[in-house]
C-alpha cells in the first residue's frame, strides 16, 4: 500500500486542493483511499465536511492530534466521508500543540511513521498525506512516513524559490530517517497557460528539473475555490471543468506507476534564473 505525501514548504500552491481531488479521483477509480490531514489548519478536513473546532464535544473523535499524543491509534481516528471509498483522518488547530510537544519525544520525526505501520494492514489501497505548508516537525513526520513525494507548485518565481529548501529537507530525511523516499514528481497547478510568466517559469523548470516535471498541468479555475463550501471535491462539484479532468489524468498517471523517480540529488532551485533576469 503506497503512502504518498503531498508537500510543499510554501502555502497557497494548491497542496490541499491536490490532496483532496487526487484522493477523490483514486476513489472514483475503485481504490480504497485514506487521506490523512497533517495540517493544523485542517483545510482538507473542512473541505470534506469535518468542522474541526477545538473543544467541540459534538465533533467526531479522535483526530490526528490524538494519534500524536498517544490517546488513539490511526484506525480509531479514521472516519468515513461522503465520498465513496474515501476515508479521512481529520486534524484541527490542536495538532499545532502536538507539533511543539514532539520535541520531547523519542525519535520525534518518526511518530507518524510508527503510527502508520499497523495502518498498512487496514483495507486501503492508497494513503495520502496532506502536509503543513511550513518546515517543522510535522512536515518532517510526513516525509519520514511517505514512500513517495508529490510536489504541487504554482508557476511563479516565489514558489520556485522554495523548492531548494524542500529538496534539502528531502535529502536530510533520506539520510537520517527514510532512505527509500522517492520523488513522484513536481506538479504545476493553477496554471494559466496563456500568460507569459507561467510559460517562462514552466520552461525554466523543465530545463532545470527535466523528468521531475510531470507531463500533466492543473489548469486554474474559479470553481476550485467554490468546491470546499459544498464539501465536495472538484471532480464532483464541477466535473466538466478542465482542472477536474486534469486531476483525473493525474490519478491515471500515478496509478500507471510510470512516473516514480528516484533522484538523490536535485539541483538547487536558486539556480533557475528569474524570467526578468533572463530577458536582460
Amino acid at each position: 500500500m503506497p503512502v504518498l505525501a503531498i508537500a510543499n514548504h510554501k502555502g497557497g500552491v494548491g497542496k490541499t486542493t491536490t490532496a483532496v481531488n487526487l484522493a477523490a479521483c483514486l476513489a472514483a477509480a475503485g481504490r480504497q483511499v485514506l487521506l490523512i490531514d497533517c495540517d493544523p489548519q485542517g483545510s482538507a478536513s473542512r473541505w470534506l465536511g469535518f468542522i474541526p473546532e477545538p473543544n467541540d464535544p459534538a465533533r467526531p473523535r479522535p483526530f490526528l492530534e490524538d494519534v500524536f499524543s498517544g490517546k488513539a491509534d490511526l484506525a480509531a481516528a479514521t472516519h468515513p466521508t461522503a465520498i465513496d471509498r474515501l476515508a479521512l483522518v481529520p486534524a484541527s488547530a490542536e495538532l499545532a500543540v502536538q507539533d511543539r510537544l514532539l520535541v520531547g519525544k523519542p525519535a520525534p520525526a518518526a511518530v507518524l511513521a510508527r503510527a502508520l505501520r499497523p495502518a498498512r494492514s487496514l483495507p486501503f489501497d492508497d494513503i495520502l498525506l496532506d502536509s503543513p505548508p511550513q518546515l517543522g516537525l510535522l512536515s518532517c513526520n510526513v516525509l519520514a512516513a511517505a514512500d513517495e513525494l508529490l510536489i504541487p507548485l504554482s508557476p511563479d518565481p516565489l514558489s520556485v524559490a522554495v523548492l531548494d529548501e524542500l529538496f534539502q529537507s528531502v535529502a536530510t530525511i533520506r539520510d537520517w530517517l527514510n532512505p527509500a523516499l522517492r520523488v513522484a514528481g513536481i506538479l504545476l497547478v493553477r496554471v494559466r497557460a496563456q500568460t507569459l510568466l507561467a510559460r517562462q517559469v514552466a520552461t525554466d523548470l523543465a530545463a532545470r528539473y527535466g523528468d521531475l516535471i510531470l507531463p500533466i498541468q492543473i489548469r486554474e479555475t474559479v470553481r476550485a475555490a467554490e468546491a470546499p463550501s459544498r464539501h465536495l471535491p472538484l471532480i464532483l462539484a464541477s466535473p466538466d471543468t478542465g482542472a477536474a479532468e486534469d486531476y483525473r489524468r493525474l490519478a491515471r498517471l500515478l496509478l500507471s506507476g510510470e512516473r516514480s523517480i528516484d533522484r538523490h540529488h536535485v539541483p538547487p532551485a536558486g539556480e533557475i534564473a528569474h524570467p526578468a533576469q533572463k530577458s536582460r
